[in-house]
């Protein structure tokens, strides 16, 4: 099943089988559109024109493209990153490093070096790879505005300060498993035990929203 929160209750708008088969999710995204796309058993599924698209080859990340054209995911292959786009049905890597983690936000892809563990970052105006000043990287979410946050080694949360270009610690949690945030800023963290909070303040999770269950866990250890 995936389950959507809508600012009061978890709900399930669609009930998700193919050939009598149940999805057990191990990536999630959502686009500009509010579109869904997930990854089960290393298949990415992409929900476009009211009907789940099935996308052969394989997969370990997703995330949306910098315009609503395209999405971004990780081949299983080569760790590289994938640039699909919707409209000409066509596919294409991006040359940079091997990765373990990706995500998008106001039109830039980030990335987690899979063997060195860097934040990277990508933008279509420079066509070219940077890193961001942090190591030992686990995951990273960015949010509107281009907030940006990241799970580093302790599983803590860190918080990029555009001003300083340094990274901060946001709240004084040590069992995060995966981040996300929404549209209005908010900050999701889900915990090492499957639970989910959301921000009450600021610079601080501390609100938990629901106890998930272990069938229900999004994402990959």
């Amino acid at each position: 099943m995936l389950f959507v929160y809508d600012k009061e209750n978890w709900h399930y708008p669609v009930e998700m089988k193919f050939a009598d088969k149940e999805i057990a999710i191990t990536d999630l995204s959502v686009d500009h559109s509010n579109n869904p796309s997930f990854i089960d058993n290393k298949e990415l599924f992409i929900w476009h024109k009211q009907k789940w698209a099935k996308h052969n080859a394989c997969h370990t990340g997703v995330c949306p493209g910098t315009d609503q054209s395209e999405f971004y995911s990780t081949s299983c292959e080569t760790n590289k990153v994938w640039v699909y786009h919707r409209q000409n049905k066509t596919k294409a890597f991006l040359e940079g490093p091997e990765t373990s983690y990706i995500a998008s936000g106001a039109g830039i892809l980030y990335a987690v070096g899979l063997k060195d563990k860097k934040l990277y970052r990508y933008t279509k105006v420079d066509k070219k790879w940077s890193t961001m000043g942090l190591e030992n990287v686990l995951k990273v979410a960015s949010g509107p505005r281009g907030s940006i946050f990241a799970i580093i080694e302790g599983n803590t949360i860190v918080k990029y300060n555009k001003v300083t270009q340094s990274w901060k610690p946001f709240g004084n949690r040590h069992d995060a498993f995966k981040v996300t945030v929404d549209g209005e800023a908010h900050v999701y963290l889900q915990d090492r035990d499957n639970n989910v909070w959301k921000t009450k303040t600021s610079e601080s999770i501390d609100n938990k929203i629901i106890e998930c269950k272990k069938k229900a866990k999004v994402g990959a250890d």
